[in-house]
């Protein structure tokens, strides 16, 4: 995956006072362990790490401290000036999502890290929100090789109807539907017609694909997140994330439960 944000060799650190090395050090080796290990697409950023700190024995220790511990610092406020800010956060962002996929204690860091940073929320809800979608863009075009045709047009048409599900196609929205082609690439008939007329496209109309739980979840927790707007999360799309929980197999209260739970973690 193309960096979305920067990596943390892109960040002045020379030019930070000390206490301010040894907040953003604690950062980023909090952010490589907030779900608990650090990922074989995280080893990069963490060798950038430890090359950054090379010079500062101390900053090592502290960074393979928690390394080893597998659990981020609790990080006070921290007065880094606003541009650094921006950049620290999304040096987190891209380690969250280097291996596609943002684990619950993953963005449960990013919000508290905004804070003690003290972003704007709204920046850095967008933020977040366009790393997602990235993040969902990326994942899309690696399901084609782990997916049959049968459950690439399955997946085509929850995502094509989510998306029009409230009649009005946002720009955000057009980003997926035209990775879309990418998908379903080797089935003209279903690109005709999500060219010619996506509303069409009915889970109702399809069985149900042959999908495992821990897979089923994982597209409900997504096509939930595809809902995400400026402000909410899309009741229409919502609807439509429910209906393809079901088929599925994923009963409504775990669906539900699944639905909350994403959407409390965004902030909703």
């Amino acid at each position: 995956m193309k960096p979305i944000w920067m990596w943390v060799s892109q960040l002045d650190f020379e030019g930070l006072e000390e206490r301010h090395k040894a907040w953003v050090t604690q950062a980023v080796a909090g952010a490589l362990v907030a779900d608990g290990v650090v990922a074989e697409a995280e080893k990069p950023h963490l060798a950038a790490l430890l090359e950054m700190i090379e010079p500062f024995p101390a900053l090592k220790q502290l960074a393979w401290d928690i390394i080893w511990a597998k659990k981020s610092a609790r990080l006070e406020k921290i007065d880094l000036d606003p541009q650094t800010a921006v950049k620290v956060y999304k040096i987190v962002l891209e380690i969250a999502a280097a291996d596609l996929s943002l684990h619950p204690h993953e963005i449960r860091f990013l919000l508290d890290l905004s804070e003690k940073l003290s972003l704007p929320k709204a920046q850095a809800r967008q933020l977040l929100k366009s790393t997602l979608q990235v993040m969902r863009i990326d994942y899309l075009l690696t399901m084609k090789s782990m997916l049959g045709p049968t459950e690439r047009e399955w997946l085509a048409t929850a995502i094509v109807q989510l998306v029009w599900a409230d009649g009005v196609v946002e720009a955000r929205e057009t980003l997926f539907l035209s990775h879309l082609f990418d998908l379903i690439s080797d089935e003209p008939e279903l690109m005709k017609q999500l060219r010619e007329a996506p509303q069409s496209l009915d889970l109702e109309k399809l069985g149900s694909p042959h999908f495992g739980t821990e897979f089923a979840e994982t597209i409900l927790r997504y096509l939930t997140e595809m809902t995400l707007s400026d402000e909410r999360l899309e009741p229409f799309g919502l609807d439509v994330a429910r209906v393809a929980g079901k088929r599925m197999g994923i009963t409504p209260e775990r669906a539900e439960e699944l639905i909350l739970e994403t959407g409390k973690i965004l902030g909703f």
